[in-house]
This record gives structure tokens, C-alpha cells and sequence, in this order.
């Protein structure tokens, strides 16, 4: 499906004043408010898109910033746009184009498609200036009908795969990759070389495993350990035994095109919570955790 089909001149503004990111939150949302109806008020979705992580959930790349929210009963997809009169300051840089997308259940799975249109749209620079210099709503409807941005048929991993990637040396000691675990409340780290070439991962436990013999697991039975048997085994091998000596190399490989149901299927058939996405020069681009895909998939932001 084109993305210029399923936009509303009415839910576009262009040139308006905004000082802050949250008034540029606010003006996104005002003509949906104006247009549309809900079962939950106006100020409570406003004050849910202030909380990015909790009640939405907001990704900025390239000047755009897409931010996507769930609402009770809402059978239709909502796309609302603002182009702000000055560059907005946020976290991650400059954003010149808001996207807003309200959902209900089951427009999730579009309101992600939709989005990752809107990022990949940005990577045009030339199409974004395009959209950016718009003076009237169907000015730049236009633009995007005449580039032809099409929303994905498939849900890929880059869609909803996490960006920030936990990666250290193949020197890290078990010490220091458990003070990281801890600290970044992680389960799941990759290890890289000085290039950023990707060359293994860990899982927590993999750790956990290295305080049991492996004839644990053969025997399939703990009668003969005792209750503090297996942390005395990992701190025996010591806390200084290194990354590259508890990674181990995935039996299969994600990229940011895969799509979502091959990579749920090999993270399934192989017990894995979490896994690499490695992208050009076979460095680690992303993560896909098993909760977080749920979540974005049911819409649980």
C-alpha cells in the first residue's frame, strides 16, 4: 500500500511555532483532538506521550521523530504530521518532522510498517527537503505520492530489533561482565573486536552454566550437588576468565531485512531470548529481544 493513501490533509500542520519538544508533542496532536473522539480524554493521551518508553514509544533518526501510542477501541490507524517552523532540540539532535501514530490493537502491526516508512523516507534526503519546504498539507502528500513510499508488505527486524547494543573486547573478564549485566539490568551482551566486527554473544546463561559440571546436564538431575554447589564452581573457574572464552557464535544470522517471523522462529527453535542483528562489515546494528518485539507487536508501549 502507498503511504500517501492512508495520510489526512487535516491531520498535517506545517510552520508552527514550537520552543520545546513537548509543545511540538502537543501541536502534533491537536488537530486529531480536534477531528476525533476517544473513549479516554484528550489530556491523557497528551500526558502519554510525554513519557516515551512507559506509555509510548518515540524513535528519532535523521530529523524525523516517530512516535507511536497505543488507544483503547481505536479502530483506525491515525497519522498526524508537524513540520515545526524551527528545527525542535531533542536528545538524539535536531528533529524537523514530527510523525504521531495512534493505534488500537489491531492496527499495531501497520502503525510499525507505517513508521519504518517514515524512517526510511528520511533517509531521501532530497524527498525530505522536499516534504520539509511544503507550504499546504496536500503539497506534501503529494511529494510522497510522486516518490512512491510504500508501507512493507512483511514486518522486518529492523522495525522492532532495539538499537542500543551492549558489546565489549574479547578481554572483558567475567568480573566486569557481570558488573555490566547488573548495571544495565541486561541479559544479553555482544562481544567485538577493536573494528566492531562482530564475533560471538553471551547470554546470561551462559554464565549461570559455567558454575555446573557438565555432567549436570547429561544426568539431568542436582541430588548430588549440594544447594551452593554451582556458585562455588563459577567462582572456582574465576572471575577473571574472559569474553571470548564464554561467547559462542549463533547457529543462525539476523539482519535488519529478515523478516520478523523467521527471526521469532530460529530464536524459538534455539531457546534464545535475544539476539544479534548484524548489518554491513558484520558489525552488530541491533537487538532483538523476545519481551520488547511482544510488546511493540501488541502494541504494549
Amino acid at each position: 500500500m502507498k503511504l500517501s493513501l492512508l495520510l489526512d490533509p487535516r491531520l498535517i500542520r506545517i510552520g508552527v511555532p514550537c520552543n520545546s519538544y513537548a509543545t511540538a508533542m502537543r501541536a502534533v496532536l491537536d488537530p486529531i483532538r480536534r477531528n476525533y473522539s476517544f473513549e479516554v480524554s484528550g489530556e491523557a493521551i497528551e500526558a502519554a506521550l510525554m513519557k516515551p518508553g512507559e506509555t509510548c514509544e518515540d524513535r528519532i533518526e535523521n530529523g524525523i521523530a516517530v512516535t507511536r501510542a497505543s488507544i483503547p477501541h481505536l479502530p483506525d490507524l491515525l497519522i498526524a504530521l508537524l513540520v515545526p517552523a524551527a528545527p525542535v532540540t531533542a536528545r538524539e539532535g535536531e528533529v524537523r518532522l514530527f510523525v504521531l501514530l495512534l493505534s488500537g490493537s489491531e492496527t499495531a502491526d501497520q502503525s510499525l510498517k507505517v513508521g519504518e516508512s517514515f524512517i526510511r523516507l528520511a533517509n531521501d534526503k532530497t524527498l525530505f527537503q522536499s516534504l520539509l519546504t511544503a507550504q499546504s498539507p496536500n503539497e506534501m502528500i503529494d511529494c510522497i505520492a510522486q516518490a512512491a513510499i510504500a508501507v512493507p508488505s512483511e514486518l522486518t527486524v529492523s522495525t522492532v530489533m532495539l538499537r542500543e547494543v551492549l558489546t565489549v573486547s574479547p578481554e572483558t573478564t567475567l568480573r566486569e561482565l557481570l558488573a555490566l549485566l547488573c548495571t544495565r539490568h541486561a541479559t544479553f551482551i555482544t562481544v567485538a573486536d577493536a573494528q566492531g566486527k562482530f564475533l560471538g554473544e553471551i547470554h546470561l546463561e551462559d554464565i549461570l552454566r559455567l558454575g555446573f559440571p557438565d555432567y549436570a546436564f547429561q544426568l539431568g538431575s542436582l541430588n548430588f550437588l549440594s544447594s551452593f554447589q554451582p556458585f562455588s564452581e563459577l567462582l572456582d573457574k574465576g572471575l577473571g576468565t574472559t569474553a571470548d572464552r564464554i561467547m559462542k557464535s549463533p547457529p543462525y544470522r539476523l539482519s535488519p531485512d529478515s523478516g520478523v517471523a523467521e527471526a521469532v522462529f530460529e530464536m524459538v527453535n534455539h531457546h534464545h531470548r535475544s539476539a544479534a542483528v548484524l548489518g554491513p562489515g558484520n558489525t552488530a546494528v541491533g537487538v532483538l529481544n523476545t519481551t520488547d518485539l511482544l510488546r511493540k507487536l501488541f502494541n504494549l508501549v
